[in-house]
């Protein structure tokens, strides 16, 4: 018996090369809107932190000026300014030194993982920890795919909250690590209650 061998047509071999495109195309297309997907929520974090710090300067910015206005007509003389009796000029004095002291530490992020990988930060001074605050964070990991939120003592340069998590499936998933926070709800609750002590 002869077995009859046709040579594959080339009709068949447009139709494999356009599934084989068609593949490639679906596996580039998922990886790019992964990405998407994590740069629109980081775009986003980046957008809400930058909105409560700008409010933060501008308050720290108008208690400069109203210091500076009672400094300008002696009404609080240069050398007592520091030691003053009063407790709102002496906080706030505190909050500007904690946030030159936190600038630093989040430059330090920013130059290791780029700033549109950082979160904006926020500085403040803790009365109860008597200690300066910065609450930040960033994505690391190759293609950004885990996230880092913290509240840091810069005197001591130690996380005292934090919560990590991986981006998986569209969606962060809590690192098993002791000490985490266990959601980013939570974490926020637990920052907002350090910044207003």
């Amino acid at each position: 018996m002869e077995e009859n061998k046709e040579p594959i047509r080339l009709s068949t071999w447009i139709i494999v090369g356009m599934a084989v495109i068609f593949i490639a195309g679906s596996f580039v297309y998922y990886l790019y809107s992964g990405y998407q997907q994590r740069k629109l929520a980081s775009e986003e974090i980046n957008r809400k932190q930058q909105e409560l710090l700008s409010e933060q300067q501008k308050q720290l910015e108008q208690a400069k000026e109203e210091i500076d206005d009672l400094i300008s007509i002696n009404k609080i003389p240069q050398e007592k300014v520091n030691e003053s009796n009063n407790p709102t000029s002496s906080s706030l004095l505190t909050k500007i030194r904690c946030q030159e002291i936190g600038e630093k530490q989040y430059k330090d992020l920013v130059n290791k993982f780029g700033s549109s990988l950082v979160f904006n930060p926020e500085y403040t001074y803790n009365k109860r920890l008597d200690t300066c605050l910065y609450s930040g964070g960033y994505f690391g990991g190759n293609g950004a795919d885990y996230m880092t939120m913290f509240v840091r003592d810069t005197i001591s340069n130690k996380d005292i909250l934090f919560y990590m998590a991986r981006f998986e499936n569209g969606e962060f998933i809590r690192l098993d690590i002791p000490g985490n926070s266990q959601s980013i709800p939570d974490f926020n609750q637990k920052k907002d209650l350090l910044f207003n002590e």
